[in-house]
């Protein structure tokens, strides 16, 4: 499931209006209040509405956020092509982590990330900390970090 559209435009815009300076955090909060007001079940707790609110919310959280500083995007013409490997969700966040090309080993390697912390319901500190507890973990960690960093 994707981002409804009118959600994701009303968070696009309310992310937009931030100062450029707005960290990641407050550009999602934002864009969750935001991408609620265009959803006319948000009072509906009832688990149905629940669950297809929150298969929507991170497609519509990832959409809102702006690409890194010299990642392609489709203003500049210069987006990547449609992802057909299966990690999609991870295809389209790694632009808005980072400016360096995806490729696969790194976005495969996002996309397990991401399927650690939800399946696991780990908070990415708990994770980090896993993480850094494990001496080969670490490496691991600190290469994949180095290597989204353009190795600096």
């Amino acid at each position: 499931m994707g981002a409804p559209v009118e959600a994701l435009a009303a968070a696009r815009r309310a992310v937009d209006a931030l100062p450029a300076h707005s960290g990641s955090t407050d550009r999602l909060r934002v864009a969750v209040v935001a991408a609620a007001t265009g959803d006319p079940l948000r009072f509906d707790l009832s688990r149905e509405a629940v669950l297809a609110a929150a298969r929507s919310l991170v497609p519509t959280l990832v959409g809102a956020l702006p690409v890194a500083a010299g990642a392609p995007s489709a203003a500049d013409g210069t987006e990547e092509a449609p992802d057909t490997s299966g990690a999609r969700l991870a295809r389209q966040l790694w632009p808005k982590l980072t400016a360096r090309p995806a490729d696969e080993p790194s976005v495969a390697a996002l996309d397990a990330a991401l399927a650690l912390l939800i399946d696991h319901d780990l908070a990415a500190s708990t994770l980090a900390a896993r993480v850094a507890a494990s001496a080969p973990g670490a490496r691991c960690a600190l290469g994949l970090l180095r290597h989204v960093r353009g190795g600096r």
